[in-house]
């Protein structure tokens, strides 16, 4: 008798784990970006609080504005990375305060339900022309 197990959200952590290092490099593949780096491509398990395992992604860019304007510039690029992971199947997660008119810093998290992805990223403003991008995706615990 042969027993099969998967992780929930129909795959198993390789799975996941490659949709989001799949996912999370389409996305660090944008022409828009200014020194992307990918800082940890999700391809190791790393150890959840309650024993099971996830995949986590990370990366960082800026992208170049030169609206005056520090909101439009936030606007502008949560509009532009969006679209990246709409296109991707992500949704985007309403909960949370509004942000914005927040003109110091953005964060967004997307979503996709199959396999069980997560993505945030955080948007900074160092300079007057520049939007500092710190992106982090993650697989759910299996």
């Amino acid at each position: 008798m042969a027993i099969l197990l998967t992780a929930c959200g129909g795959g198993s952590i390789e799975e996941a784990g490659a949709q989001l290092a799949k996912d999370g490099q389409q996305v660090m593949a944008w022409d828009r970006w200014v020194d992307p780096k990918i800082t940890n491509p999700g391809t190791q398990d790393v150890a959840c609080e309650d024993g099971g395992v996830k995949r986590v992604f990370t990366a960082t860019a800026t992208v170049r504005s030169d609206d005056p304007d520090p909101d439009n510039r936030l606007d502008l690029v949560e509009r532009l990375i969006g679209a990246e992971f709409s296109d991707l199947g992500y949704e985007t997660v309403t909960e949370g305060p509004d942000q914005s008119d927040k003109i110091d810093s953005r964060q967004v998290k997307k979503v996709r339900e199959d396999p069980e992805i997560s993505f945030t990223y955080t948007m900074t403003l160092p300079q007057e022309d520049t939007v500092a991008v710190e992106l982090e995706g993650q697989t759910a615990c299996t």
